[in-house]
Formats: C-alpha cells, sequence, structure tokens
C-alpha cells in the first residue's frame, strides 16, 4: 500500500492509493484490499473516496459501502454516475447498507465514483475498510489501481 501523509490545521489527512486492480463477481460486499485506514480511539473522521471502476455491462452497476470498528457510528453517501448525465446518490448510515447502482454508461470504460462518509469513533480503535460488490452475479467489477481514500481526523 502507497500512503502519503502530511499535517493540516485540523489534523492529519492521510491519503491512500490502490496498488493494484481489485475485482469481484460477488453480490455481497468484499473488502477492497489496499483501501483501509486506522481510526484512533474516541475520534471523528471525515473519509472520501475517489474510486474508479469498470463494469463488464451497461447493466451491471458496483455497490459501494464501508465496515467501521465495533461502537463506532457512521454514515456515507456515494454519487455513481449512471449516464454521461446522470448521477445516482446512496445513502446509508449502516456498514454494508448500501445499494447499488444499476448501470454505467460505458462497458469496460473508467467510471469514477465519489464517497464521503464521517465517522464518530467510540472506545474501539480499528479500520475504516471501503467494500465494494457487484450490483449482478457472475458479472465482475473492477476498482481499478490508482483508486484514493483519504481520511481527515477532524476531532
Amino acid at each position: 500500500m502507497n500512503e502519503l501523509r502530511y499535517g493540516m490545521a485540523f489534523g492529519h489527512e492521510h491519503v491512500i492509493r490502490l496498488a493494484s486492480d481489485q475485482s469481484t463477481a460477488s453480490t455481497s460486499y468484499v473488502d477492497c484490499t489496499g483501501l483501509a485506514h486506522w481510526l484512533e480511539a474516541g475520534s471523528v473522521y471525515l473519509v472520501e473516496g475517489i474510486i474508479v471502476f469498470q463494469s463488464p455491462s451497461l447493466v451491471v452497476g458496483i455497490g459501494l459501502s464501508y465496515t467501521i470498528p465495533s461502537g463506532a457510528s457512521g454514515i456515507m453517501i456515494n454519487q455513481v454516475p449512471t449516464s454521461l448525465s446522470a448521477v445516482t446518490p446512496i445513502t446509508s448510515r449502516t456498514a454494508d447498507g448500501h445499494a447499488n447502482t444499476a448501470a454505467v454508461d460505458a462497458i469496460n470504460s473508467d467510471v469514477l465514483a465519489v464517497c464521503h462518509a464521517r465517522v464518530v469513533n467510540g472506545s474501539t480503535a480499528g479500520l475504516f475498510q471501503l467494500r465494494y460488490r457487484s450490483s449482478l452475479a457472475a458479472n465482475t467489477v473492477v476498482v481499478k489501481t490508482n483508486s484514493l481514500l483519504r481520511a481527515r481526523r477532524v476531532l
């Protein structure tokens, strides 16, 4: 995992770059290995994902979600284009509670998804882990190399 770290006025910002493509044909969420960040106990983080993915079919979208430490609370919104002029926003207050997008605008071409999350961590330190799934069984979606996860501790 390649990680860049630098200080900011409100704490530290960490940018994690996905070092290699990750793929799944599963309709159950799986970890996007390499896009995770350690959350300190008793802290609040803003997490942003800049996720580039590819789909094998116009009717196969992607689901993006997360897991967080026990006792933490989180909310995440994903914005995924389903055509060149439409974006589907999907919000969830629970880990792995996100719906999928149902389509993409181009087959086997890079599609950009943006995720925004706020995590209030309790007394247990642990990982924010980005997760993903295919919207249709037996159709492989690929999260591409150089997708990014940025985490900022704000409290």
